[in-house]
């Protein structure tokens, strides 16, 4: 979404949540530098009825001696929908161990983490392994998820665009 803006955003999620008019699940990307706006997605996506909604840490963040989970538990308030927390931080390791264990104990709608750190496979394993199946759905999303994400973007843009709105694949982070 940080390719649009947010009236972009939230005009297209509109525009999705209408094309498939509850027949598929979506997830509502709701990442963002300042916690307000995360807040603003998160709440469309309990409006439009979405699966979940998706957040990161802004990158910005990491490496500060701020509390970890702060960011998230600031979003949640907003919103009834369950979140994904993306744990995504270019070129380092995201989220650590503690942060994650914590996570279903200090945000009540966790619905799963999708671990994309690098290397994200090693990480993965390490979560699986500490938490078993006590932590929601853990997703490794990388090469062959980012593929099919990215493919059902695609064809979601496509159907709009048939369907007559005015949305195109520019301009799209996908």
């Amino acid at each position: 979404m940080q390719a649009l803006s947010i009236l972009e955003g939230e005009q297209l999620v509109k525009a999705v949540a209408g094309a498939i008019g509850g027949g598929v699940p979506f997830i509502v990307g709701a990442s963002a530098d300042d916690a307000e706006t995360c807040c603003s997605f998160a709440k469309l996506a309990g409006k439009v009825k979405a699966a979940a909604y998706l957040v990161a840490e802004p990158n910005a963040r990491y490496g500060r001696t701020e509390e970890p989970l702060s960011f998230f538990r600031s979003i949640v308030v907003a919103s009834s929908a369950p979140i994904i927390i993306q744990d995504l931080q270019w070129n380092g390791p995201g989220l650590d161990l503690d942060s994650i264990r914590r996570l279903p104990d200090e945000l009540p709608t966790l619905a799963g983490l999708k671990i994309e750190t690098v290397p994200a496979g090693a990480k993965y394993t390490r979560v699986r392994e500490t938490f078993g199946p006590d932590l929601p759905s853990t997703a490794l999303s990388w090469f062959m998820p980012r593929l099919f994400t990215m493919l059902g973007t695609i064809r979601a843009a496509m159907e709009i665009t048939k369907s007559g709105t005015k949305w195109s694949l520019y301009g799209l982070r996908i």
